[in-house]
């Protein structure tokens, strides 16, 4: 038995071998897909007028360059560009007709802003609050290829851009990737209070994950002898470290069925945030996009409304 077990662990240390996570398959392109996207409105429970009125928002966001898509819920929607080290980017801007507050949400890896228009429009409605969306690079309509290398220096010069023509930001919304842009962003710029849906803690975390999702049953036992990397500048995104910096609200929703980033990842900001003014919503059975049901919804609609 000993020998069994001896040569066991001998091929496990000769099978040993290093995963290294890359970019490209942590931050991927959304780019805008007619077809699709017709034909989830198609298949959708809205009335035949609601499938009209999205299919020819839907036509006006690809086909052209229009800044008025539409007005829904005494909300116009509005699309604009901005240009930052020579590469054109898209952004959204869902204003209401009494603004009372300012937000910025930021998108989920390959989603665009088609995936959340009903979401926001929404928000903006019972909130009063003017939101924007910007579309990272190879989203959309925006030019490039996406990179942490950017995003954040992107991010942080949207911020300035619109601080320039606004008093002031009010609130942040990201939801998972969305989630580290969002902090990042807010504490970078003053902004005190962030609102992320379903985050990303830190990559470590997300190495962990990883490696019991893909090492299963048989393959568990050899989880000691394979490592999982990535570049340095990946190594260091973490949203526990940054909010360190953080002293304002801070509320989370996360399910506790979420396999894509396990809800371990949300209480362990929750855990490690040292403050009175934080929450965090628990989903019981919530997948990854728990927070976008009806009733969580509304959860996040009462809380900014609170601000």
């Amino acid at each position: 038995m000993k020998k069994l077990f001896f040569i066991a662990i001998t091929i496990a240390f000769a099978s040993c071998k290093t995963i290294k996570v890359s970019e490209k398959s942590a931050f991927q392109e959304s780019k805008y897909k007619l077809e699709a996207s017709s034909s989830y409105i198609k298949l959708s429970n809205k009335s035949e007028n609601e499938k009209n009125t999205a299919i020819q928002a839907l036509n006006k966001v690809i086909e052209t360059q229009d800044t008025l898509i539409f007005n829904k819920n005494e909300v116009e929607l509005l699309r604009n560009f901005i240009n930052h080290d020579n590469i054109k980017m898209e952004y959204f801007v869902f204003k209401p007709k009494n603004i009372q507050k300012i937000g910025v949400y930021f998108l989920g890896n390959t989603t665009n802003i088609l995936n959340v228009i009903d979401y926001l429009i929404e928000l903006s409605a019972q909130t009063n609050a003017k939101i924007y969306v910007l579309h990272y690079r190879g989203y959309g309509k925006s030019e490039g290829t996406p990179s942490f290398k950017t995003q954040f220096d992107d991010n942080n010069y949207f911020f300035k851009t619109l601080l320039a023509s606004n008093q002031q930001i009010d609130f942040v919304l990201g939801y998972s990737l969305g989630s580290v842009f969002a902090t990042y962003a807010a504490i970078d710029n003053n902004i005190h209070n962030i609102f992320l849906l379903s985050p990303f803690s830190e990559t470590k975390d997300y190495f962990t994950h990883f490696k019991n999702q893909s090492m299963k049953g048989g393959k568990s036992l050899l989880k000691p002898f394979v490592k999982i990397t990535a570049d340095d500048y990946l190594l260091t995104i973490s949203n526990i470290n940054k909010l360190k910096s953080f002293k304002g609200k801070l509320v989370i929703f996360h399910g506790k069925s979420d396999n894509i980033l396990p809800y371990s990842m949300g209480k362990k900001i929750y855990n490690s945030y040292i403050s009175n003014t934080k929450k965090l919503y628990t989903i019981e059975g919530g997948n990854h996009s728990a927070a976008f049901q009806q009733d969580q919804w509304e959860q996040l609609i009462n809380e900014i409304n609170t601000l």
